[in-house]
């Protein structure tokens, strides 16, 4: 994942989360197991429908946080196994 974090503005828009959602090959259904949000509020806020609330700025965030967290615990681990590997082999 080497496509970097979008910014949150105070003003995120449909095409805000249009764009974030492609940076972290989400989709509306993966993202509404994430939040406290039915997939029908994320279709209306995906579509223009109505507009999103403050909390969900944050809820972005923390994801992204998460997200990342996970890529630096997975990219440790494949150093580590190729690390042993090393040893083992030498």
């Amino acid at each position: 994942m080497a496509n970097k974090k979008p910014k949150i503005s105070a003003e995120f828009t449909r095409d805000d989360l249009k764009a974030w959602l492609a940076i972290y090959n989400l989709t509306l259904l993966e993202l509404a197991d994430l939040l406290p949000v039915s997939v029908r509020t994320l279709e209306n806020w995906h579509a223009g429908r109505y507009k999103m609330p403050s909390y969900l700025r944050r809820a972005l965030r923390d994801i992204e946080n998460e997200i990342w967290k996970n890529k630096v615990k997975q990219a440790e681990k494949k150093m580590d196994q190729v690390s042993s590997n090393r040893q083992y082999s030498a």
